[in-house]
């Protein structure tokens, strides 16, 4: 069985709101470490699989401000999932971040908030062991977003500061792991933490405001 779920506790007093949200993924390996087919991985897209593993639920954590009340909101929620049949078999778990506007405008992790990390528990035949617990790493004063201002000119005169509400997602932001379970076919499993891939190519655009155009299309 794992479980992927967020803190009990509230958030330390000095952060105002707070949302995060991941998720786990989980696929079947062969034994030479590739897998079986990606139209089987068993996550909350796909909850169910062919090689008997169901998946229910969403890993959050919501203390974002209600408009209404303007007070936290105290939500969330845990993933699950249970695999039939492990004995002799592998599998890689990738817990990832799923990034979201709603975390824009949030201040980074710092010492104390960054705590509020999800947790990914393994339990097989119903026990848990020692170190069977993994967390993402804290990244500590790295945001989820880089929000930037972004000179936007108002009806072609008169221009204005407009702050961009969404922002580029931070490639220093670390949300993704892997752990590997190899089973025995006596069921006993050995989990390994795994950092996630090295990115070997990354393109990111962006549209942002420019001089409104003039140019009149009659006059072709």
């Amino acid at each position: 069985d794992l479980t992927l779920r967020f803190p009990k506790k509230r958030t330390p007093d000095h952060v105002d709101a707070f949302y995060s949200s991941d998720t786990m993924l989980i696929k079947k390996m062969s034994r030479d470490g590739k897998p079986f087919s990606d139209n089987n991985v068993c996550s909350s897209f796909n909850r169910e699989t062919g090689w008997g593993c169901k998946h229910e639920g969403e890993a959050y954590v919501d203390f974002s401000l209600q408009v209404a009340t303007d007070q936290p909101r105290n939500h969330r929620d845990e993933e699950n999932a249970r695999i039939e049949f492990a004995a002799g078999k592998r599998f890689l778990v990738q817990v990832r971040h799923q990034f979201t506007d709603r975390e824009t405008h949030q201040s980074p992790p710092d010492a104390e908030s960054s705590d509020m990390r999800s947790m990914l528990f393994v339990k097989v035949n119903g026990r848990m062991r020692k170190k069977r617990v993994f967390k993402p790493p804290k990244n500590i004063g790295i945001p989820t977003h880089v929000v930037e201002e972004v000179f936007a000119p108002f009806d072609g005169n008169i221009p204005t500061n407009d702050l961009d509400q969404s922002g580029f997602i931070n490639p220093k932001y670390k949300g993704t792991y892997f752990v590997s379970v190899n089973c025995d076919e006596k069921c006993d499993c050995t989990l390994k933490k795994q950092a996630g891939p090295k990115t070997k190519c990354e393109v990111t655009a962006k549209l942002v405001p420019t001089q409104i155009s003039t140019f009149d299309r009659s006059e072709r």
